[in-house]
């Protein structure tokens, strides 16, 4: 069985592998001890929340780069640029 370092080693080496905040990290640590797996499970979701919002974000200025790209490999009439 695990001893609760190594509990405690994995929670955290986790949340620094999802480049969590430090701020999220230190919070989620402190909820670990105090047993409030419930809140850290809020505080979680809403960084889940906030990665897939930027992930959007990025996709949306590729689709932007991918159609001018497009449209200057087609030679399509932009004028003068």
């Amino acid at each position: 069985m695990a001893d609760i370092r190594d509990a405690r080693q994995m929670l955290y080496e986790n949340l620094r592998d999802a480049e969590c905040p430090k701020a999220l990290m230190d919070e989620c640590m402190t909820l670990a001890e105090l047993g409030q797996d419930r809140t850290m499970l809020q505080k979680l979701s809403g960084q889940r929340a906030h990665l897939l919002d930027e992930i959007h974000r990025y996709q949306k200025a590729l689709d932007c780069l991918d159609y001018l790209i497009f449209q200057l490999n087609r030679k399509e009439s932009f004028g003068r640029i």
